[in-house]
């Protein structure tokens, strides 16, 4: 009986010793990373383990993600994945001078199966924001797959423009585009 008892309380306790810690406890540990780092290299890595690239690649791409080949989506998803990260390092990079300046709340969670959201509210001396973190449960973390700032949504952004791109052009055109860009803000 008492077998019994110990193998019932492993079966229990067993989900809850393997689930991820809760989306907000993993974005504010990533924010305080990102606040007490300043080497390139380190938050670079920060973004890499916290994005959810492929995610946001097929919804940044909308509707011409099923119009392309396997071949070009996993291309896609790589240059896309290395603009985001060039993009968002650049940024933290010239924000990380003000980051002593601002006040960071973070006010409602909503978990959703494998989806979870983050409402963060940021102060500045100046001004104050709304951000939404979108997230996505991989491989026991949450990853970030759109930023929602101030009810303006970045997947959506990019899905506009680079739908507006292979409309006038075609997707090869927008490889090149993203492909010059990151070079671009990568020097």
């Amino acid at each position: 009986m008492k077998k019994n008892c110990l193998f019932l309380a492993f079966l229990i306790f067993v989900p809850f010793a393997f689930a991820a810690p809760p989306p907000m406890s993993q974005v504010k540990e990533t924010i305080e990373k990102l606040k007490t780092e300043t080497r390139r290299e380190a938050i670079r890595q920060i973004i890499l383990e916290r994005m959810d690239f492929e995610e946001m690649a097929k919804r940044s791409l909308g509707m011409h993600w099923r119009a392309i080949s396997e071949a070009e989506q996993k291309e896609f998803v790589k240059v896309f994945s290395r603009f985001v990260e060039v993009f968002y390092r650049s940024n933290v990079l010239n924000s990380l001078q003000h980051i002593g300046k601002v006040e960071i709340n973070y006010f409602k969670e909503r978990i959703d199966g494998d989806f979870a959201e983050v409402e963060v509210k940021i102060k500045t001396p100046q001004d104050e924001f709304q951000m939404l973190y979108k997230l996505r449960l991989s491989s026991e973390k949450w990853k970030a797959y759109d930023i929602v700032v101030e009810g303006v949504s970045i997947v959506s952004s990019y899905r506009s423009q680079f739908d507006r791109i292979i409309r006038k052009y075609d997707f090869a055109a927008l490889m090149e585009r993203l492909r010059e860009k990151t070079k671009e803000l990568d020097t």
